[in-house]
């Protein structure tokens, strides 16, 4: 996200605002094999390239939103452990902070199976435990909207 963060988001003209949302693929494909010193790093890394971020954006006057990441338990392409996990909540935590982002779309809590908060909410997974479904995208742009906006997105008539 930061080597493409000018290309994407600066470049583009009449940009007001961008909504940060990644990592999966981050804690994924540091495995399980990668031993804590690793995934501390990697957990400084991503925080310290969402301050970049959020200072790039401010400094052009772009409002940023904070996304959470999503679970992925159960997942076959990111096989989820404790320490992964912990490395999501970790940075999760940091995106929840008061401070950091002009306002919090907090995928994680929308997206969570209430049963088992590692996993997708099965009404929202598209069956890989990893991406959501055309109703988890449906909710995730809701929950983004009522963020954006401050109030809750009117359905379709």
């Amino acid at each position: 996200m930061v080597s493409r963060f000018n290309r994407d988001v600066v470049a583009q003209p009449g940009v007001g605002a961008v909504v940060l949302f990644g990592g999966v693929n981050d804690l994924g494909t540091l495995g399980a094999a990668a031993g804590p010193e690793a995934h501390a790093a990697l957990v400084r890394a991503m925080i310290e390239g969402m301050r970049q971020l959020v200072l790039r954006a401010r400094a052009h006057h772009i409002r940023i939103y904070g996304a959470t990441i999503t679970p992925f338990g159960g997942s076959a392409t990111y096989p989820l452990t404790e320490t992964l996990e912990a490395d999501r909540q970790a940075i999760n935590a940091w995106i929840r902070e008061k401070g950091h982002f002009d306002r919090v779309i907090d995928f994680d809590a929308v997206m969570r199976d209430p049963a088992n908060p590692e996993r997708l909410n099965p009404l929202y997974d598209s069956g890989d435990h990893l991406h959501a479904s055309p109703s988890g995208y449906k909710a995730m742009g809701e929950a983004a909207a009522r963020a954006v906006t401050g109030r809750r997105a009117r359905a379709k008539r």
